[in-house]
């Protein structure tokens, strides 16, 4: 009786380790397939004319600040909003597809900056930068406005999530939550 209770343990243990593998290989083939679909929209110089990086593993696009608002300053600069305009049409025509429907839970627009001023003053810069640029992108896509309210977000991260220099650690990231 123990004999074929520790069979039907091993059994069940190596389908779950099966099924698990399963998962993660579906996990990187969807961000592998966003990734690629996010490369074939926007060509390196593209990126580069935005100041814009995308990390392939962490899927996302990251703007440099300096590009997007003014020194200490919350609201989206003319130049930044030129750019979602050209940007976030092309973008959300991958994010918001409904073939990713049931593999993107979010699409956060994460704000970030360097460690000059005290954590909450740059906390408070962060989220009202990553607020800011929401609110843009909702005034330019209309048409997308019910699944914008349902899958993109919002934060703000001061200083918490540096980068190498302090001018890289002041951005706006997009990152495509899977």
């Amino acid at each position: 009786l123990m004999t074929g209770l520790v069979i039907i343990f091993l059994f069940i243990s190596i389908l779950y380790v099966a099924q698990s593998r399963h998962v993660v290989y579906q996990y990187k083939e969807v961000n592998n397939q966003i990734y690629e679909d996010i490369m074939s929209e926007f060509t390196p110089e593209e990126l580069n004319e935005y100041g814009a990086e995308i990390d392939k593993n962490e899927l996302v696009i990251r703007f440099q600040s300096d590009k997007l608002f003014a020194n200490n300053e919350k609201t989206v600069n003319q130049s930044f909003k030129n750019l979602l305009e050209h940007f976030w049409p092309r973008f959300a025509k991958i994010a918001l597809n409904e073939k990713y429907a049931d593999d993107i839970k979010e699409i956060r627009i994460e704000g970030h900056s360097s460690k000059v001023g005290t954590y909450e003053y740059n906390l408070n810069v962060s989220q009202e930068r990553a607020r800011n640029t929401l609110l843009e992108i909702r005034k330019i896509d209309e048409e997308n406005r019910e699944k914008i309210e349902s899958k993109v977000t919002a934060a703000g991260f001061s200083y918490s999530r540096p980068r190498e220099t302090v001018d890289a650690s002041r951005r706006i990231e997009f990152k495509i939550v899977t």
